[in-house]
């Protein structure tokens, strides 16, 4: 092979690898661009629903709240199509947001959800994503920290942080 084949491939090899770089730059900046309109829309879901389902709660502490049902393990009541079973508050965090009755990865995209369990039973785990909306802070807790939880008939359980784990 002779110095001018070399240096052609060569540059074909550079130019190549450019090419390549480039596209996949545009995909992780297409990637990181969609992460963040679901997170918006995530929020948006929050937003909107939250004021929903702590006015069925209010209604329920005033009486007026025929629409709970209570054959599952705790009430639910259909708010905008999606059965809630209350609302989570975190006061350190300046967060509250509405739990959805059972989980599926759609489902987590509007609110966190009941994982499984009950308050009843004192296994209740709730699943959230890390939107920033969502559970994104929930690693600046700190062991003491309280939050609370009010089921959709207007009971609230209190709750101390004992340890934080990330994985």
């Amino acid at each position: 092979m002779q110095e001018g084949e070399r240096n052609g491939m060569k540059n074909k090899l550079g130019i190549f690898c450019m090419g390549l770089g480039t596209v996949l730059i545009l995909a992780a900046l297409s990637l990181f661009l969609w992460n963040q309109q679901e997170a918006k829309q995530a929020e948006n879901s929050v937003k909107a629903l939250l004021p929903k389902v702590v006015e069925e709660i209010e209604a329920k502490a005033d009486g007026t709240n025929p629409s709970i049902q209570s054959d599952s393990s705790m009430p639910e009541v259909v708010v905008d199509g999606e059965p809630c079973i209350g609302c989570l508050s975190l006061p350190t965090l300046q967060l509250e947001l509405p739990v959805l009755s059972d989980w599926s990865y759609p489902k987590l995209q509007i609110a966190p959800c009941r994982y499984s369990g009950s308050v009843e039973t004192n296994d209740l785990v709730i699943a959230g994503h890390n939107y920033e909306g969502h559970f994104g802070t929930l690693s600046t807790l700190c062991a003491g920290d309280t939050l609370f939880f009010t089921d959709m008939a207007g009971n609230m359980y209190q709750y101390e942080v004992q340890t934080l784990e990330i994985l």
